[in-house]
């Protein structure tokens, strides 16, 4: 083979690219007994302590493809008042084991490892069970007095991979806050005066295994087919003037906001 078979993937990219796209708008008590109301009545993340944080690890311990911790802090038994890395990890394997309930329906492709309204619904209905009749959709959890976080614009509204964007609005919590797209999430977005948050757009990588390449460049008799340089250069010049909307919300301890868009342009 003389050229690279990098070129096919531009193809691919651009399709998969759209196919996310597409995913994304398809879119408190110490004793030891259980508790006979619901325990799971706020948002929950990375550095928040409390009495429902203990009732998570101990309903996660319960299962063992959800577990805190095999032996030591966090495990059955000693299980803590402290969300940290070890519960938020459990939490992803939760949600993404009942994504069609908790991550399907907001256009999620994998857990956050963020306690949201969807999570904490899902969590009261398998620790107390549902009465007949009951949909998930009709339960409700308790909203913080806080102020839900709000995107009214963001700067620049389009870029490169690398994008340094400001995002404008209210809401936003001093740590904590975490930016859903539809690629991927990003946790722990700080604010330091609850109105401005700052992203990275970061390009996505799409990694193919060997077997994938050969779907895409092998033919019928085993041979490669590959695109020209001047194929791949029509290709490139044409992605130049494509616009990747790329939408996305804020998520924190306050609830979700409203859904921004930003313009991904390329360069290459």
């Amino acid at each position: 083979m003389t050229q690279g078979f990098r070129y096919p993937h531009l193809v691919f990219a651009a399709f998969s690219l759209l196919f996310l796209e597409i995913a994304f708008l398809f879119n408190v008590v110490n004793a030891q007994i259980r508790p006979e109301i619901s325990v799971f009545s706020r948002n929950l993340a990375i550095g928040i302590k409390g009495e429902d944080v203990r009732w998570l690890q101990r309903f996660l311990n319960s299962n063992p493809e959800t577990r805190v911790a095999e032996t030591g802090v966090g495990s059955f038994g000693q299980e803590t008042d402290y969300f940290g890395v070890l519960t938020r990890k459990a939490v992803i394997q939760f949600q993404n084991k009942h994504k069609n309930d908790v991550l399907i329906p907001v256009g999620l492709l994998g857990g956050t490892g963020f306690v949201g309204p969807r999570t904490i619904a899902k969590l009261n209905k398998l620790f107390f069970g549902a009465p007949p009749g009951l949909n998930l959709d009709s339960l409700k959890v308790s909203a913080s007095k806080a102020v839900k976080p709000r995107i009214d614009r963001i700067v620049p509204e389009s870029g490169f991979d690398g994008a340094i964007i400001t995002i404008y609005g209210e809401g936003f919590t001093k740590e904590n806050n975490t930016l859903h797209n539809i690629f991927d999430s990003v946790a722990g977005l700080p604010s330091s005066d609850g109105k401005t948050l700052v992203w990275k757009f970061e390009e996505p990588e799409i990694k193919l295994s060997q077997a994938e390449i050969d779907v895409h460049t092998k033919g019928d008799d085993e041979n490669y087919n590959l695109a020209s340089k001047e194929e791949a250069a029509v290709l490139q010049s044409n992605l130049k003037n494509v616009v990747q909307p790329v939408m996305f919300y804020i998520e924190n301890v306050n609830g979700s906001s409203n859904v921004a868009t930003f313009k991904r342009t390329f360069n290459f």
